[in-house]
């Protein structure tokens, strides 16, 4: 039993692990919205329409050394409806990895508990394992 408790100890701290990866990568706020009447940008920042502007991003400084992916990587410092649509989906982004942080937090809770129980189900079979052997041998 306690292997079983053992390995249940350890996928909590691996959950706790990607709890903490997870959240991370939304540690940054993102980019305001510009000025309104502004034009848009002509900078290195991928098009919010292009199908791999996320992973241009990374290789274009839009994404930090915690793996955080920044607004900008999603075309948020856009004026217009590409910048409205960037901040959007960067927002979504956001609320998904929370919502994955959080889940992983509260696995991770509750395979600690389930361990805890576990070792605590062994003691107390120990207890009456050794409760018997003493009445089958007339101990006190």
């Amino acid at each position: 039993m306690d292997r079983i408790a053992d390995r249940l100890a350890q996928a909590a701290d691996t959950l706790t692990t990607m709890d903490h990866r997870i959240s991370a990568l939304s540690l940054v706020s993102p980019v305001p919205a510009p000025p309104s009447g502004s034009v848009p940008s002509s900078s290195s920042v991928p098009s919010s329409g292009s199908a791999v502007s996320v992973v241009s991003a990374a290789h274009s400084g839009f994404v930090a050394s915690s793996g955080f992916v920044a607004a900008a990587a999603f075309g948020a410092q856009e004026a217009g409806r590409a910048g409205r649509a960037g901040r959007r989906l960067h927002d979504r982004w956001t609320s998904a990895l929370d919502a994955c942080a959080e889940e992983a937090a509260d696995l991770a809770a509750g395979l600690g508990e389930l361990a805890e129980s576990v070792r605590a189900t062994a003691r107390d079979y120990a207890e009456v394992d050794d409760g018997v052997r003493r009445r089958f041998r007339r101990e006190p």
